[in-house]
């Protein structure tokens, strides 16, 4: 899979500037830290509790090998995974897929359902289309051609059923799992650390980020949000910090992964599904904070889809909280939920 939302490397140093500029200050060794690619992306990890060195090449290793194996069922840059055999499928009738990849396909789709297909993980015919994904055409498709591809996406048109099967109603139907799956691989490396006896840790995959228990300085972990827009040198710069002793955080924005179209306008790799074209809003982006790592991916492309008035409707009565950074008259603006600075502890990164 190649990242599709975020710029990793952008990710990266935020958890690292906020994490382990930290070290200083604790009596406790700093925190073992590693990072790696996989799924298209890169990937850190920081362990707060103090590991032999054995022990932590021996986690170092599980960790990248669940990743590896999690990207090969779910990769469309991949014609030997699982997804694109399905995907390669040109029939509608059943077939057998691992039930891990199952388990991953029902969330997307339960996801969908709950938001009334703002979020949707059939749209790759679109996004290619429109000029990203793996099957990217550099052009601005017409309403024929618009038509035509709606026609042949939607996630009505895939059926999950039991044995862990799938079938497609339409054939040309295409499934791609990239606004979900590296949140489900933030939480399986996760659950590769608690396995391991690892009770304090910050996991980041892609942009995608889950957390338990304490930096070694004996504080919360600290995610930074970044602010919309670069500064003169480029550099990213904070919006705010959310302090987290548990939890997932994930954002969807518009100011990394974006092209031009041929009239100079912006358009974002995060589509409408309802729609068929890219969102034109002004919502710069949408952070949201969950219970674990996937639901918190797909929750952030919905909302983001979906813009703050909906958005907030929709997930007062939910679990998760999300924060809307929205761009008006030159500034950004930020629209939380009802219990996000709360729960997210949140606060400017000058205090």
């Amino acid at each position: 899979m190649r990242t599709s939302r975020r710029n990793w490397i952008t990710a990266l140093a935020l958890v690292l500037m906020l994490g382990l500029g930290w070290w200083y200050r604790s009596t406790r060794p700093a925190p073992r830290a590693w990072t790696g690619g996989v799924m298209g992306t890169r990937y850190s990890v920081q362990v707060a509790d103090p590991l032999p060195e054995r022990r932590a090449d021996a986690l170092r290793r599980k960790v990248h090998g669940r990743l590896r194996e999690i990207d090969g069922l779910m990769s469309t840059w991949n014609p030997e995974s699982p997804l694109s055999h399905f995907n390669d499928h040109t029939a509608t009738n059943p077939v057998s897929i691992p039930r891990e990849l199952h388990r991953v396909v029902a969330a997307a789709l339960e996801t969908a359902r709950a938001s009334g297909g703002a979020f949707d993980p059939t749209v790759s015919p679109l996004l290619a289309a429109w000029g990203f994904g793996p099957k990217a055409e550099d052009r601005d498709p017409g309403a024929a051609e618009l038509d035509a591809l709606r026609a042949r996406t939607g996630f009505e048109r895939l059926r999950l059923l039991p044995s862990a099967r799938l079938r497609k109603t339409h054939p040309g139907l295409q499934l791609d799992l990239g606004g979900i799956a590296k949140g489900y691989g933030a939480d399986a490396a996760a659950a590769v650390l608690r396995e391991g006896g690892v009770s304090d840790y910050l996991v980041e995959v892609g942009g995608e980020v889950r957390v338990r228990g304490r930096h070694s300085s004996g504080e919360p972990w600290r995610i930074g949000v970044e602010r919309p827009g670069s500064d003169a040198s480029g550099a990213a710069r904070l919006q705010g910090v959310m302090q987290l002793t548990s939890g997932a955080v994930a954002t969807s924005g518009d100011y990394r992964n974006y092209r031009l179209d041929k009239g100079g306008r912006r358009l974002p790799h995060l589509l409408d599904p309802r729609a068929g074209r890219p969102v034109r809003s002004d919502v710069a982006g949408v952070t949201v904070l969950a219970d674990d790592a996937m639901t918190a991916d797909a929750l952030a492309t919905a909302l983001f889809v979906m813009g703050p008035d909906a958005g907030l409707r929709w997930i007062e009565p939910r679990p998760e909280e999300a924060l809307f950074l929205v761009r008006s008259n030159g500034v950004i603006r930020e629209i939380p939920s009802s219990g996000f600075e709360t729960r997210a502890a949140y606060r400017s990164p000058e205090d």
